[in-house]
């Protein structure tokens, strides 16, 4: 969704479908396309399965998506107006499309607010004293972008996705994790590991080291 909300032509390339085939999961990718509003190649990289439909979508991108229909809390969706408004008046080069997406930016993030603070001081301080406002009443807006982005992507991936029920049969990668993510072999393999490399770092590497030297 902040790659929507950008404003760009998108195209979303679905990997490891391969992967996910064999844990039975399945990525109804025409339905994902209809949600989003864009292109969805699904590719498996691993065997090249799909990548040249993924090239011809990345040649002939289709125009950039309007956006996305996320919403934050009523108290940040209407201090995002004023903001937006007052960015256009000092940031006229930001696109219209993406000023909600700066605006919201600025507001719960500290980093993309101090971006502001030479390029539009009036901006900067305006969201500023919106911060102090929704405190103040109080508002989590720093929660904002997080809630809404996964509040409206949860129930599309709900729908897209589905897992095969008669699916039951572990992948070698699920071999591997059971075994060093286990509570005990796990730590064993992991003090193994770091001993190996300590051995090959002070002792094997020595001789190399000397004829260096």
């Amino acid at each position: 969704t902040q790659v929507l909300d950008l404003g760009l032509p998108t195209v979303v390339a679905l990997n490891m479908t391969d992967a996910a085939a064999e844990a039975g999961i399945e990525v109804n990718a025409v339905a994902l396309a209809t949600w989003l509003g864009v292109p969805v190649v699904p590719i498996a990289a691993r065997s090249g399965e799909g990548i040249d439909r993924l090239r011809r979508a990345v040649l002939h991108p289709p125009a950039p998506p309007p956006g996305v229909g996320w919403e934050v809390m009523p108290a940040v969706e209407a201090a995002l107006g004023p903001l937006e408004s007052l960015l256009a008046d000092e940031a006229p080069q930001v696109p219209e499309g993406r000023r909600r997406f700066e605006a919201l930016g600025a507001l719960t993030a500290d980093p993309l607010l101090a971006w502001w603070e030479t390029r539009a001081p009036r901006f900067h301080a305006a969201v500023e004293a919106t911060r102090a406002d929704l405190l103040a009443r109080p508002v989590p807006y720093q929660m904002a972008e997080m809630t809404g982005r996964y509040g409206w992507i949860s129930p599309i991936v709900q729908q897209v996705v589905t897992h095969s029920a008669q699916h039951g049969e572990q992948t070698f990668s699920d071999r591997i994790d059971a075994v060093v993510t286990h509570r005990i072999w796990g730590p064993l393999i992991f003090g193994g590991v770091l001993l190996l490399i300590f051995q090959a770092v002070f002792s094997w590497a020595v001789p190399a080291m000397d004829l260096i030297e």
